[in-house]
This record gives C-alpha cells, structure tokens and sequence, in this order.
C-alpha cells in the first residue's frame, strides 16, 4: 500500500478510485466535478413510490410487482470514468467508517471489474486503516484540507 501526495492524486495509474461521502472529503468533492455531478445527484435522489392505480394496472397487464426503488441506501455507486478521469470506474461509498475495512460486497465489486489496483481517497482528518488484500495493488491519498 502506498500513500500519493496530493500533486498526483488525480493521476493515472489505479483502475478504480473509491470515495467517502461528499460531507467528510474534499476529493469526492472534485471527482464529481469531473463526472458532471453524478455522486450529487445519487446522494441526492429520493425513492419514488408508484400510485397504487399505476401499481395495479402494472401488475394486471404484465403480471409483476414494480420495486419500490431498486436502490438501498447504503448501495455503492460504481460510476464508469473514463474518459472523465484517468482511471476506468469510481465507486462511491455513501457511508464510511473510521477503521474502514475493505468489505466482501466491496471486494466482489471490484473483482467483477477485473480491477488490479484501487485508489481510496480518505475523508478529513483519517488515517489509513485498509488491509493489503491479495493481488490487489493499494494506494491511498489522504484528505487536501489536512
């Protein structure tokens, strides 16, 4: 695991950046910029219910139920990058822990990817508590307004 000062950050070299929520990390802040927004307005979305009249004609005509919203909140957003940003996907974490681990959820993600390195950009004022993972090339860089 290697640490990236904050001049390279933004450089090539991993195949997918994960992000803390936009509330803790600067760096989220300017990822999004460069993916016109898209974690803002993930975070931001609202469940939307169906009227129970749309619901039922559904599910006479088509005979299936429609989901509520497909979307848990505590899902990751994997977001494709490129040609936005130097890497090919961003997965955004809308919750982050202190001592945050890297999850089986997390790490089946990536694998499904075909990633071989990952780039985390810590929140504020957090010091890196990831554990090397096999044949997983780690880096992180830790918040710009420390």
């Amino acid at each position: 695991m290697k640490s990236l000062a904050a001049s390279s950050a933004l450089s090539a070299g991993s195949d997918i950046w994960v992000t803390a929520p936009v509330k803790i990390s600067s760096w989220t802040q300017k990822i999004d910029w460069y993916l016109n927004f898209q974690i803002t307005r993930f975070t931001q979305r609202k469940k939307t219910v169906p009227a129970p009249e749309l619901q039922e004609l559904w599910m006479k005509s088509f005979d299936f139920k429609i989901k509520e919203d497909f979307l848990e909140d505590d899902d990751e957003m994997v977001l494709l990058s490129s040609p936005s940003l130097p890497c090919k996907w961003v997965i955004h974490l809308p919750h982050w822990t202190e001592k945050k681990e890297i999850s089986a959820a997390l790490l089946k993600k990536i694998s499904a990817l075909n990633a071989t390195s990952v780039r985390f950009f810590l929140p504020k004022n957090q010091a890196p508590h990831i554990s090397k993972t096999q044949n997983l090339e780690l880096s992180f860089v830790a918040d710009a307004n420390e």
